[in-house]
């Protein structure tokens, strides 16, 4: 959007949603504009120039039109335990690979295994 919009001084963003956190723990909604997007990062530049906010988010916290909360939240729950879970079997593959396959270099693993 941003590259199609770029000759025009005009362009605000896209319409959103996200979550101001306070240090309490309590959250509030505020109405951002989405601005730009970084592709490295994976990260959304919000902003909401009444309250002088610009922050970087990621899409799972940016509620766009058509976003519910409860379906944000659930995808959120459910990408943080894949995220778990993809950790796991990083760490039991390194094991495997870093730890064992040295100590114990005469076991002959079947491929289904590694």
């Amino acid at each position: 959007m941003r590259a199609e919009n770029e000759l025009n001084d005009g362009y605000e963003g896209i319409s959103g949603e996200t979550d101001y956190y306070y240090r309490d723990g309590s959250r509030r909604a505020i109405a951002v504009k989405v601005c730009d997007y970084d592709p490295g990062t994976q990260r959304f530049l919000v902003q909401n120039k009444e309250q002088g906010i610009t922050t970087w988010r990621s899409r799972l916290y940016v509620r766009l039109e058509g976003d519910t909360r409860q379906a944000l939240e659930a995808h959120r729950h459910a990408v943080m335990s894949w995220k778990a879970e993809s950790l796991h079997y990083l760490r039991v593959h390194r094991l495997i690979n870093e730890e064992l396959l040295k100590r114990y270099s005469y076991l002959k693993l079947p491929n289904a295994v590694l």
